[in-house]
């Protein structure tokens, strides 16, 4: 984002970064530099950005899409800020809840993002839980575990206990522990992240909010003691 967009979205100023992102794209056209989308991408899809925020999300997707299509006509499919649109898009159709098409275009994502040169560890690490998130919500609990597992540790490992995506990926990590009954492991990591999203982004957050909320909830599991050994 331009950082008068982001500057208004870190105070929460929705509506008026809209604004401002429309009124930069009807300047542009009207001096006829807004007809090549590849030239101004970024700007749309700050746009789209801002209208997912707005719960415009129809449009968002349909920016979006535009987006990631002429990416891959003009760039190339394999290109890495193809990639990065390609998850926006994934997240456009995880919020219509078009998760199963989320899910095979993550998929498809993530097989590019492993095969890239130089590799792109936090890029596809992001998107494999994404994938896994979305594998969730379609009920492939088993392969959406499998990806957790798998990437989870290596982000701690890699980018630190600390580091945002850490502090993010582990809450659905144990949502699909929990699935599976493995509660006692899912207890202990979560309470492990909530401390850490304590310290670093603070109680009032929605994350660490979100994270307690969770916890709650496998505690109050009514199998909790038989599942974690305590009767």
């Amino acid at each position: 984002m331009n950082l008068t967009t982001q500057a208004l979205v870190q105070l929460s100023r929705i509506a008026e970064a809209e604004r401002v992102c429309r009124e930069s794209m009807s300047a542009m056209t009207k001096i006829g530099a807004c007809d090549d989308l590849f030239l101004h991408m970024g700007l749309y899809q700050e746009l789209a950005k801002v209208l997912i925020r707005r719960e415009k999300n129809v449009e968002a997707h349909a920016i979006m899409q535009r987006c990631f299509d002429q990416s891959v006509r003009i760039r190339g499919p394999d290109h890495a800020a193809t990639l990065d649109i390609g998850v926006e898009l994934g997240r456009c159709l995880h919020i219509l809840h078009k998760t199963a098409d989320a899910a095979v275009l993550y998929r498809d994502i993530l097989d590019k993002f492993k095969r890239a040169s130089p590799p792109d560890f936090s890029s596809e690490a992001g998107c494999a839980c994404l994938l896994a998130q979305s594998l969730s919500h379609i009920h492939k609990h088993g392969e959406a575990l499998a990806l957790f597992q798998e990437y989870v540790p290596k982000i701690k490992r890699v980018l630190g206990p600390d580091h945002i995506m850490h502090l993010q990926v582990v809450p659905g990590y144990v949502q699909a522990l929990a699935r599976v009954f493995r509660i006692k492991e899912a207890e202990v990591l979560l309470v492990e992240a909530v401390e850490a999203q304590k310290r670093v982004l603070g109680n009032k957050n929605a994350l660490t909010i979100e994270s307690l909320k969770l916890l709650a909830t496998i505690r109050e599991c009514p199998a909790y003691d038989i599942l974690c050994g305590n009767s």
